[in-house]
């Protein structure tokens, strides 16, 4: 079984499934430590199997409106897979979440993807 980790300030201000696909790429550019992180909709499907492809393609078009991610390159793959970039300010603010939640629970940690 999967585990899935949401911050609770992004759900409530975008919407839980814009929530979790913003919580999924700034933990994948913590983990890179990459300003551009690699994701397409084929990708979030595979981590997010509870939604459909048109609900992350969806959930990535309102998180672009809103202003919290860019894309920084598009690749002519076949796959679709694009680079996006995570504001600085909503980065910020994810990292103080995982800060703070190391500092509370200091045995437990992020869950990675695909974990069980």
């Amino acid at each position: 079984m999967k585990t899935h980790m949401v911050v609770i300030e992004f759900a409530r201000r975008y919407g839980i499934k814009e929530g979790l696909v913003l919580t999924e790429l700034c933990r994948r550019a913590c983990v890179s430590g990459a300003n551009q992180v690699p994701f397409s909709v084929s990708q979030g499907k595979a981590f997010f199997p509870y939604m459909s492809e048109k609900q992350i393609r969806v959930s990535l078009h309102n998180l672009k409106t809103a202003g919290c991610i860019s894309i920084a390159h598009s690749s002519p793959t076949v796959d679709r897979t694009q680079k996006y970039c995570v504001q600085e300010n909503i980065y910020k603010f994810y990292a103080q979440i995982i800060m703070a939640n190391q500092l509370a629970f200091p045995g437990e940690t992020e869950p990675q993807a695909g974990g069980q």
